[in-house]
């Protein structure tokens, strides 16, 4: 989804000159060992073609694009892409790199979720995954259905990554009964892909979506044979707004459907109501007004492992609406004078995923999104007719070493949709 490269308005400065899988052995080690790419379905030569002929960089607010640009510098982003109507506004940084999408790689795998529905492969989103994955036909995971990997209410363990590890996770929760961001239950989709399509997930990914698209130059990163969905697609910065302007059109590129506009409308929706911002592997645009401790919640705290003691001293906040910093507040107050009991429970949520809080309410909403570590975004603000794409590549410094065990999130460009909702009126 490219036009001519336009000159660049700020220095991006080059982060990587080595291949992306030489960057992942020298700072995963051996277990990356483990991760391949199929030669024949990841060809290297890009497209050079243009998303649409000419510049739509008059139709925005120049004032709003100079601090976005601005931003984008001061975050070290390494590409930028906004399109307007179908057409480039800007494009800046590495455009023919491909770098991990993180997290946005979700809402891509929602995408041909979508399109095996569509093609009659998978039944309905209320399908059980046992269906496809024999292992949980039995015990509490035979309730698990499709919906329930998109909307990260599944309630299998989060602490591994895989389609491997996703069919032996222990079940945190019941299936339904709460909500927990969860990877490896959308690396499982790899295997539910596979095992519908009666292909390579991968393969299936390139004819349903990325072919039609014209994106040709693509990796996976792998584990134990199936591509990691939850986060683990390379892809050029232009190619991933590619895939916004589809979204934008209601699922239609160059004429022809790709996915159909219900899945689509269906996908930006609140998709369960642990947290409404959330939809199938889509994120609402907009912010949290305010938040709730419910029951519900603290029975999926307990089942996760919170002591009975811990959670009735929280017991007095349940059904009090407040704005996200009261309530934390509150929750502080409730542990006055015992921090280690609170550190233990916040161990708990965070090694499980789970939610400190339910959403109540929530702002305006400008549109959806893909995102992921790291500040990958890919915005849709049908409004306003606008895709806007931001991405960074990995450093060292992001993960985790014996030295630095919890780095320090920089770079994150957090208010980028923000930026984009500015520049038109």
């Amino acid at each position: 989804m490219v036009s001519a490269t336009i000159a660049l308005l700020f220095a991006i400065r080059p982060v990587f000159a080595e291949p992306a899988f030489d960057q992942l052995w020298s700072w995963a080690g051996p277990e990356a060992a483990r991760l391949s790419i199929p030669p024949a379905l990841a060809p290297r030569a890009a497209a050079k073609d243009n998303l649409s002929a000419g510049s739509a960089r008059e139709s925005v607010d120049p004032a709003a694009l100079k601090r976005l640009l601005e931003r984008a510098k001061a975050e070290h982003s390494d590409a930028i892409v906004i399109l307007k109507d179908g057409k480039v506004v800007v494009e800046e940084g590495f455009l023919d790199q491909k770098i991990y999408a993180m997290s946005a790689t979700k809402s891509i795998a929602s995408l041909a979720i979508g399109c095996l529905i569509e093609d009659g492969r998978i039944r309905s989103l209320d399908q059980k995954v046992s269906d496809f994955v024999p292992e949980w036909r039995q015990g509490e995971k035979q309730k698990i259905t499709i919906r329930m990997l998109l909307n990260h209410t599944s309630g299998i363990g989060t602490q591994g990554r895989g389609a491997s590890y996703a069919v032996q996770a222990p079940q945190v929760f019941a299936p339904g009964e709460g909500f927990a961001y969860n990877n490896p239950a959308v690396d499982l989709l790899a295997l539910v892909i596979r095992e519908a399509s009666g292909m390579a997930a991968e393969k299936y990914f390139a004819r349903r979506l990325f072919e039609p698209l014209g994106i040709i130059d693509w990796d996976w990163a792998y584990r134990d044979g199936l591509p990691l969905t939850a986060g683990e697609l390379m892809i050029r910065p232009p190619d991933l707004a590619r895939i916004g302007q589809m979204v934008l059109d209601g699922g239609v590129w160059n004429g022809k459907r790709i996915i159909s506009k219900a899945w689509l409308d269906l996908s930006a929706q609140a998709s369960q109501t642990f947290n409404p911002t959330c939809g199938l592997l889509w994120w609402l645009d907009t912010h949290a007004r305010s938040v709730a401790l419910t029951p519900r919640l603290l029975e999926t705290w307990k089942r996760a492992g919170v002591r009975p003691e811990l959670i009735d001293l929280l017991r007095p906040l349940v059904g009090r609406t407040m704005s996200v910093r009261d309530y934390y507040d509150a929750v502080r107050d409730a542990f006055r004078g015992r921090p280690a009991e609170w550190k233990e429970v916040e161990d708990i949520l965070q090694r499980n995923r789970l939610q400190g809080h339910e959403i109540v309410e929530f702002g305006p909403v400008e549109g959806f999104l893909a995102r992921g570590f790291l500040g990958q975004f890919l915005v849709i603000d049908p409004a306003r007719r606008l895709v806007g794409v931001r991405m960074r590549n990995s450093r060292p410094s992001d993960y985790p070493t014996e030295s630095n065990p919890k780095p320090e999130y920089v770079d994150g460009f957090d208010d980028f949709p923000d930026f984009v909702h500015a520049l038109t009126k």
